[in-house]
C-alpha cells in the first residue's frame, strides 16, 4: 500500500488528535480477505474518501481523552486542551498533565 497515503491518511489522524507527530511511528496494515476483495490505498482518491471520516473520529477522539481529563481533574473540560500527545489544563485550574 502506498507510503505517502498511508502517512498523510496517519498525519491527518494525529493532527486532529493533537499528537505530536515526531512521536509517531506508522505502520503497514496487512491485507485480510474478510474484510472483503478491494484492500488498498488508491492514491489521491484515498485521501478525498478518507479525509473527513478521519477527521471527525479524531476530533471525537480527542474531545473523549479532554473530557475525560476534565473530570479526573474536576475542571471544566473548557479549560483543557489536547497538544504534542497530552491532555493539558490552564493554570486557573492547577496546570494539570
Amino acid at each position: 500500500m502506498g507510503q505517502g497515503t498511508v502517512t498523510s491518511l496517519s498525519m491527518l489522524l494525529a493532527e486532529e488528535l493533537g499528537c505530536d507527530w515526531a512521536r509517531i511511528r506508522t505502520e503497514f496494515p496487512g491485507v485480510d480477505r474478510a474484510f472483503g476483495p478491494s484492500q488498498g490505498v488508491f492514491g489521491s482518491a484515498s485521501i478525498r474518501s478518507s479525509w473527513d471520516p478521519l477527521r471527525k473520529a479524531g476530533a471525537t477522539a480527542r474531545e473523549m481523552l479532554v473530557a475525560a481529563a476534565a473530570a479526573r481533574w474536576n475542571v471544566s473540560p473548557s479549560t483543557c486542551r489536547a497538544e504534542k500527545g497530552f491532555v493539558t489544563c490552564e493554570t486557573a485550574c492547577g496546570g494539570g498533565t
